[in-house]
């Protein structure tokens, strides 16, 4: 039996790096309200334009106040939200250029990285539906639109070139982590299968090196046996660049954008991008090869990877799906998730491994 282990975010996450949507966004925007903080009454930069009167700004008034408390070592995401909403909107002016930014922005609940490809798609809906009846207008949006969305996508692998993995850490000594990957899946005291494990796919949707660190430590009997595909691509590396854009395929609106026939829709759709590099068709000859018992680890399962996952989860040769899981919550989303991307709700009940302790990571 064959095994493949999908790897998301919440894996970087559990190993204690700053990978969150957050984390990165605080980072990308701390900048401009470091600037802010040392202007008197005006900011103008690629993402914003800040304008005030100089006559309204007393000691008393809010802003000097929220420059007093140290707005910048405290502030999170949802005190930034609240700013571009116009707390301050009688004495401030603030105007978010990009379409991208501000309708991710202004969103309401928490911010997670599926929410940057959603608000992409939701931003691409919107001009799709309006092509027909302003083509050059939308036109011209969409260039800006394209153009907002790479330099957002430059700056993420900025931060997790700079900021996340110089923290990657792995120590031999944890090898507990890694008997899921080599030993049989135990339901209660039985094994699952009788075979031995042989081939294991570490399929990697992160950028960051985290899994390339486990493989380098495991022991060469299990190592020989261990591919890593990089299916996102990998920090740094021109030959797999980074994939990130607007992922699931399977939306009924997603025929809107592909019947404008303007290619400047399709930019940012992650399926395009498969085609850069051979990985995809690597991760399709495992599943298509022989039978194999899914594993995944810190992967949401979300929409966004939609049409992989739901060819990987409907295979033939997937036996088994076992979602390892942080929390009884984890693994409630997780499962709803997985729901989502099984056509045929029988063999989800047939695949999908029930709630256990033992696979709580």
């Amino acid at each position: 039996m064959n095994r493949l282990i999908i790897l998301g975010n919440g894996f970087d996450i559990n190993h204690g790096l700053p990978s969150r949507f957050e984390d990165f966004m605080l980072w990308y925007l701390k900048p401009f309200f470091k600037d802010l903080e040392l202007s008197d009454h005006e900011q103008d930069n690629d993402l914003f334009t800040f304008k005030t009167s100089l006559t309204k700004f007393t000691d008393a008034n809010q802003f000097e106040l929220w420059k007093k408390n140290n707005f910048i070592d405290t502030m999170d995401l949802n005190s930034i939200r609240s700013f571009f909403k116009g707390s301050m909107k009688d004495s401030v002016k603030f105007t978010i250029k990009g379409e991208f930014l501000k309708t991710l922005l202004i969103k309401n609940g928490e911010y997670k990285w599926l929410d940057v490809e959603q608000t992409l798609f939701r931003v691409l809906s919107k001009y799709a539906d309006e092509y027909r009846i302003n083509k050059l207008n939308v036109e011209r949006s969409l260039e800006n639109l394209n153009s907002e969305f790479e330099n957002f996508k430059i700056k993420l692998e900025e931060y997790l070139l700079s900021e996340v993995n110089p923290r990657i850490m792995y120590s031999k000594s944890e090898t507990s982590f890694l008997s899921l990957f080599a030993e049989p899946i135990i339901i209660g005291h039985t094994p699952l299968f009788n075979d031995p494990v042989n081939e294991i796919l570490f399929l990697n949707f992160n950028y960051t090196s985290t899994a390339e660190k486990y493989i380098k430590c495991m022991p060469y009997e299990l190592s020989r046996r261990v591919t890593r595909i990089d299916i996102h691509g990998l920090l740094g590396n021109k030959k797999n660049p980074i994939i990130f854009g607007s992922g699931n395929a399977t939306y009924e609106s997603n025929k809107l954008i592909e019947d404008t026939d303007h290619d400047q829709f399709l930019e940012h759709f992650k399926l395009i991008q498969y085609f850069n590099t051979d990985n995809h068709q690597k991760t399709m000859k495992f599943v298509n090869d022989k039978p194999f018992e899914v594993a995944i680890v810190g992967h949401s399962c979300g929409l966004s990877d939609g049409v992989l996952l739901k060819s990987i989860f409907e295979s033939k040769n997937c036996i088994k799906i076992l979602p390892c899981y942080y929390s009884e919550e984890d693994f409630k989303t997780r499962l709803i998730n997985i729901y989502r991307h099984f056509t045929d709700k029988n063999m989800m009940l047939d695949k999908v491994l029930d709630f256990n302790p033992a696979y709580k990571i």
